[in-house]
């Protein structure tokens, strides 16, 4: 890239000016490729989210069970934050084997099938026990299928009215 560089019809740019550029020019390249993968593992996360829950909802109309959402809202935890992977992490271990965790912007969403009549309260208990030793606070929204909505849309929608009313 030759000097002078002019923007505008402006004034050229300088020696100092262009060092600035090419110093700025790879960590800007490295924000933006950082941003693009976050934003594709967000996708494929609310698309496993929303592929479990169908899948969820359909085996449970025909097998006339039980289906349980949970959002857990945690103010100021980001997805991409370390403290959220690791409150990720904790959340799966808290719940059965075969619970689906998800992450969703600043909320957690459990997704329970087949389970006893008491079950979602002591799962609620050992979710709330896992923010409280990390030493957050979650607001718990629960939606019951069928009482709450009949797809995932409408579960997920009644989890999050409660989780934030």
């Amino acid at each position: 890239c030759a000097l002078p560089i002019c923007i505008d019809g402006g004034p050229a740019l300088g020696d100092r000016d262009r060092a600035v550029l090419e110093a700025l020019a790879p960590k800007l390249g490295a924000c933006l490729e950082h941003s693009l993968t976050l934003r594709r593992a967000e996708a494929a996360n609310s698309r496993a989210l929303f592929e479990r829950l169908d899948g969820e909802v359909a085996r449970i109309q025909r097998s006339h069970g039980k289906l349980a959402v949970l959002e857990c809202a945690v103010a100021g935890v980001d997805a991409s934050a370390p403290a959220a992977e690791d409150l990720f992490g904790a959340l799966k271990r808290a719940c059965r084997e075969y619970d689906f965790v998800a992450r969703s912007g600043e909320s957690f969403i459990v997704v329970m099938a087949d389970f006893a009549p008491y079950a979602p309260d002591d799962a609620v208990a050992r979710i709330e026990g896992v923010f409280r030793q990390a030493g957050r606070k979650a607001r718990i929204g629960a939606a019951l299928f069928p009482v709450d909505g009949y797809d995932a849309e409408d579960l997920l929608a009644a989890a999050h009215g409660a989780a934030h009313a």
